[in-house]
């Protein structure tokens, strides 16, 4: 008996690893808007804060209230920057995920090749398993005295 052999091993390691890198750039971008969100947020609360640290002052010079405008000015700038660039990467990230679903159809599509073969490999090994036992109880039952 053969040994089962699969045609298509190295074409299915090489969809594996294309699946594996296909994940990996999928969870770079998730880990980008992760930090793009961390970032707005710490905005937001430093914002939050400098307005809440000019309102409990007793009094406040006018160059204190431009910087908190400016501040504030910037901080809203920042925020669209950040919400557009959220945008983009929630644009990449469903593109990715389309990509790692193709990949892993790819996958399956030849895990699922291959299953057919072993079985039909492993029907063949029986049906030889099974010719050379009717063989040997022929050949004994010829060689039975009589």
């Amino acid at each position: 008996m053969k040994r089962f052999k699969y045609p298509l091993e190295g074409l299915m390691r090489l969809k594996k690893a294309r699946l594996d890198q296909e994940i990996l750039k999928m969870e770079q971008i998730a880990a980008g808007i992760i930090q793009v969100e961390q970032h707005r947020l710490a905005l937001d609360r430093e914002s939050r804060e400098a307005t809440r640290a000019a309102a409990l002052a007793s009094t406040a010079e006018g160059w204190q209230l431009v910087a908190l405008d400016r501040f504030r000015r910037y901080a809203i700038e920042q925020d669209q920057r950040l919400a557009a660039e959220l945008q983009r990467l929630g644009k990449r990230l469903e593109e990715q995920r389309q990509a790692v679903v193709d990949a892993n159809k790819n996958v399956r599509m030849l895990e699922l090749l291959k299953e057919r073969r072993l079985a039909g490999w492993r029907e063949e090994v029986s049906k030889e398993e099974e010719a050379i036992v009717s063989d040997l109880v022929i050949a004994q039952w010829g060689r039975r005295p009589q």
